[in-house]
């Protein structure tokens, strides 16, 4: 939210400081999200006197889950949809103003993402290293 709120909506967040904190208006923001991650990654390897590297490297594995449910998110809030088709799964998203049937991009991103990445990466890692 944070990102969300410094990067789009910063003249709110000048008249009102406490909209930083009004998380019912929506606006979570990826990139926001990747610099509290990052920041928080730092702050552990600090304090656990760990490198910034081998911290990053133990949660990387987590990336394609948390880009997964970051799709589903958009799914479930009808945003970030497709293109217009006529294929038989196409979806009439209720935030569309024109109410025309599209692709679910959110769950197509979500299958390659989520589940796919996240099967690479278990294929990857799950040979011992040499």
């Amino acid at each position: 939210r944070i990102g969300y709120v410094l990067f789009y909506q910063w003249d709110y967040f000048l008249a009102d400081p406490l909209y930083l904190f009004q998380i019912w208006q929506g606006g979570m923001s990826f990139h926001g999200g990747l610099l509290g991650v990052i920041t928080a990654v730092y702050i552990f390897a600090r304090k656990t006197n760990k490198s910034f590297l081998v911290v990053g490297d133990f949660v990387a594995p987590l990336v394609p889950v948390g880009l997964g449910m970051g799709r589903l998110g958009n799914f479930i809030n009808a945003e970030l949809w497709g293109r217009e088709t006529d294929v038989p799964w196409a979806m009439v998203f209720p935030t569309d103003a024109l109410q025309l049937p599209r692709h679910p991009s959110q769950l197509y991103e979500f299958f390659l993402e989520g589940v796919v990445l996240f099967a690479i990466l278990y294929v990857v890692t799950r040979k011992p290293r040499s």
